[in-house]
This record gives C-alpha cells, sequence and structure tokens, in this order.
C-alpha cells in the first residue's frame, strides 16, 4: 500500500510512463481503424495522467511535510535563525550532538545559536533523505553539506526522531551520525 500511495501522491513519473505507453497503443490502434471509438480511448490516459498529476499537487504527505520541515530547517540555519529552527522542536526534544548529550531543547538550541554565531552559516545543503513514517512517529535520516563563513566545509550526517502533534510533525530526538565519506 505504501508503495502505491508514493508512486501516485510523490512521485507519479511510473505512472505517466505506464499512461504514455497505454497512450500509444491507443493511437495505433487509431491510426490503423481511424474510428471514434479508438479517438475516444485516446482521451482516458491524457485524462487519468491530469488526475494523477492534481492527486500529487494536491495532497501532501507526511513524508513530503518531513522532508519540507528538513528544507525550512536548513535555509534558517543559513539565516542563523535559532528560534525558527527550534519552532521545529517538540518541547520534549534531546539530542546527542557530536558525543555531547543528552541536551534537552534549550541546550540544544543553546548549541546551535553559539554554532551559526562565531564563523556564520555560509550555506547548508540537505540530501540523501530518508524518511520512514510509521503511524503518528517518523525517523528521517539524511546528510547536509555545510559551509561556513570563515571558509570551512564539510559533511555531517544525522537522524531525527519525528512526532505527529496537531500543529504538524515536531522533532522529539537529534542524532548525529558517523559520516564515512567526505562531502560532495
Amino acid at each position: 500500500m505504501d508503495a502505491i500511495a508514493r508512486a501516485l501522491l510523490e512521485d507519479p513519473s511510473s505512472i505517466y510512463v505506464i499512461l504514455g505507453m497505454a497512450e500509444l497503443v491507443i493511437l495505433a490502434g487509431w491510426a490503423l481503424q481511424r474510428t471514434r471509438g479508438w479517438a475516444k480511448a485516446a482521451l482516458a490516459p491524457i485524462l487519468l495522467g491530469v488526475c494523477v498529476g492534481l492527486l500529487a499537487m494536491l495532497v501532501v504527505t507526511d513524508r513530503e511535510q518531513i522532508t519540507r520541515n528538513l528544507t525550512d530547517i536548513a535555509s534558517r540555519a543559513e539565516a542563523s535563525d535559532v528560534a525558527g529552527i527550534g519552532a521545529h522542536l517538540d518541547g520534549q526534544c534531546t539530542a546527542v550532538l557530536f558525543a555531547r548529550g543528552p541536551l534537552d531543547k534549550s541546550a540544544t538550541l543553546e548549541w546551535a545559536s553559539a554554532m551559526m554565531a562565531a564563523p556564520g552559516v555560509a550555506s547548508v545543503n540537505v540530501f540523501d533523505v530518508e524518511v520512514t513514517v510509521t503511524g503518528h512517529k517518523a525517523v528521517s535520516t539524511f546528510d547536509t553539506a555545510v559551509s561556513l563563513r570563515n571558509g570551512w566545509r564539510g559533511r555531517l550526517a544525522w537522524q531525527l526522531d519525528w512526532i505527529e502533534r496537531p500543529d504538524g510533525w515536531r522533532i522529539v530526538r537529534v542524532r548525529s551520525l558517523p559520516v564515512d565519506t567526505p562531502g560532495p
């Protein structure tokens, strides 16, 4: 079921390919017989493709919401907006950051503020995002390529545990992970 939802809502490209192939078969039939029935049948894959596209555009899945939150956190880190980052953390959030911790929410935000204040963050790129949603909980793992204003560049790996609250997904646990390969 998850694969169907993912194909319909998050990445409908495989469905578009199937509909395109069906359209080619129908158009080949129409080219051979030139009947009104074949012409009407040629509309079906087009209309289905439009419906799938609208569905994918209008429905935002939990996985997409979490990915958008990660992008927002990265842009707030670039702007040194610690309060904006804090809005994504649950009140019970704990963090284990580079063998420091566990830290509570306020200590985590103080650490983030200190890291952003000294050299300043020039850019944060999020990539290799994997999100697993189970009911009202989720786990995301991802890498970030970070550039500081003093010229330092590095790759950091993260795991975030999420919980769904009435006002959206919130982070309940942050863990920095070891990075095996150099950044991009």
